[in-house]
């Protein structure tokens, strides 16, 4: 008999049952608590690649002007973090790669659909149930819906386009081979 690779108590098969509020299932069995990100990368309106664009964005947007929607802090949490001095070279590099890519969807009239998409959590029509149905007895409505999600479409492949190939950045260490450990 051979011995096991794997280590350690064998996991426990845990039934994947939703065990939250009867309402709560109902959200979730619709989608109403997810994100609309999250959503468009889970029916595959968008891919991996744009959704971490996606995320990027609202990092940079955080980064310049702060988080957009309502937070609490616990002084006690605030209290246990070191935290890092700022470096104004990197904060200026961030808001400078915001700034870019703002003006890039700006340029293509995609700014106000993607933010609203990625940083301030606005659901489209498009991912709305309800609305296909409304769109079909209103072509205006069709026509809109469907404008909006050509704008989502473009503007995430002008992000990833923007930044599919990694930025080399001159405060990252980089290891070499030849370095030794020792």
């Amino acid at each position: 008999m051979a011995f096991s690779s794997r280590r350690g108590r064998p996991k426990t098969a845990r039934p994947q049952t939703d065990s939250g509020t009867p309402e709560l299932q109902q959200k979730r069995a619709v989608g109403l608590t997810s994100e609309p990100i999250d959503l468009c990368l889970e029916r595959r309106i968008i891919t991996p690649t744009q959704h971490w664009c996606g995320l990027h964005l609202r990092w940079l947007y955080t980064l310049r002007y702060g988080a957009p929607a309502v937070s609490s802090s616990w002084r006690t949490l605030h209290e246990s973090y070191h935290i890092r001095p700022d470096d104004p070279e990197w904060r200026s590099a961030r808001e400078q790669e915001f700034a870019e890519a703002a003006q890039l969807l700006r340029r293509k009239d995609c700014y106000r659909a993607v933010t609203g998409l990625v940083i301030f959590n606005e659901r489209p029509r498009f991912l709305e149930p309800h609305q296909h149905r409304a769109a079909l007895e209103n072509p205006a409505l069709m026509q809109s819906m469907t404008q909006e999600y050509e704008q989502i479409l473009d503007g995430f492949e002008l992000l990833e386009n923007l930044w599919k190939e990694p930025r080399l950045e001159s405060n990252f260490v980089t290891f070499q081979p030849q370095d030794e450990l020792y």
